[in-house]
This record gives C-alpha cells, structure tokens and sequence, in this order.
C-alpha cells in the first residue's frame, strides 16, 4: 500500500470510531434526558 492509501485507510477508521462514540453519547444524553423528564412529571405538564 502506498502513502496515500494508509491515510485514507487512517481517516476511514477515524470516521468509523467517531461514528461509534458519537452513537453512545447520543444515546446516553437521550436516556439522561427521558430520566430527567420522568422525574417530576409536574413540571411537563405546566408547559402545555
């Protein structure tokens, strides 16, 4: 493989990881979010 092919090998494993670290972060800031809404219910409905 030349140069050029291991940087863009690089760049592709680098998207691949970021993808997967995003996806966990998204998912545990959408659970932290839903948690903070179950807790106190009363303060949801005073919005609608």
């Amino acid at each position: 493989m030349s140069t050029v092919e291991y940087i863009i090998a690089f760049l592709g494993a680098i998207v691949v990881i970021g993808g997967f670290i995003y996806g966990i972060y998204d998912t545990y800031s959408r659970r932290k979010d839903s948690d903070h809404k179950t807790e106190n219910p009363e303060s949801e409905r005073a919005w609608h």
